[in-house]
């Protein structure tokens, strides 16, 4: 669920002028989507509806750190799960990054074929997967999400 807040960002930002307020209308969405799960995780607004649709246990505290899964470097995460990540977000990216590229947002210099696209971004989806699996429970959402931006800053060079 909060997967797609991203994905939403992403593709309604080509709608968006080039003001420089127009980014943060754009993530006004999103913001306010996790502002929301922050709310209810931590007690101050009541949603079961949300609660029962985005947790495994029905705890709302799992909003705020995730459910949890199970690798042999992490016996909390599975084999199944991190391969979910990787083609998961493969798949998501690729889609974003095809969809960009076709409406002129992403440009590297001489555009380079499709297969270089794909691998970029699967190394991004890889690199996402893996640091997804580390054993830092609480914080896989954040470290997952900053090294694939590290990861595309380095492979993209944006």
């Amino acid at each position: 669920m909060h997967v797609c807040t991203g994905l939403v960002f992403v593709r309604f930002w080509r709608f968006f002028d080039d003001s420089p307020s127009a980014k943060y209308v754009c993530a006004a969405v999103p913001a306010l989507a996790t502002l929301h799960f922050v709310a209810v995780g931590l007690g101050y607004v009541n949603d079961a509806a949300l609660v029962a649709g985005a947790t495994r246990t029905g705890n709302r505290r799992e909003l705020l750190r995730g459910p949890l899964l199970k690798l042999p470097w992490n016996p909390d995460k599975s084999w199944a799960g991190s391969a979910a990540c990787a083609i998961g977000g493969f798949l998501a990216a690729h889609h974003v990054v095809q969809g960009f590229r076709k409406i002129g947002y992403l440009t590297l210099g001489a555009q380079p074929p499709n297969s270089v696209w794909i691998a970029t971004t699967a190394a991004c989806a890889l690199v996402g997967a893996a640091v997804e699996s580390l054993p830092v429970a609480d914080y896989d959402n954040l470290t997952m999400s900053v090294a694939v931006w590290l990861t595309s800053l380095w492979l993209f060079g944006f």
